[in-house]
């Protein structure tokens, strides 16, 4: 979580976490409960439950 390998002064792992979040991608950092730093998970805007409903996101 604390690696710089481009000497920057961000740490790698937080660059992507920024990339990926500005994909739409959900972080497990974020979340209040278990924090799960290494998670990302695409969500296309619905929530688990509706996921596993089997709803689909929009052009699918």
């Amino acid at each position: 979580m604390s690696y710089d390998g481009n000497d920057n002064g961000k740490s790698d792992w937080m660059e992507v976490v920024t990339i990926a979040k500005g994909l739409g991608f959900e972080w497990g950092g974020d979340w209040a409960g278990f924090k799960d730093y290494p998670h990302l998970q695409m969500t296309f805007g619905l929530s688990l439950r509706e996921l596993q409903q089997g709803k689909q996101p929009k052009g699918q």
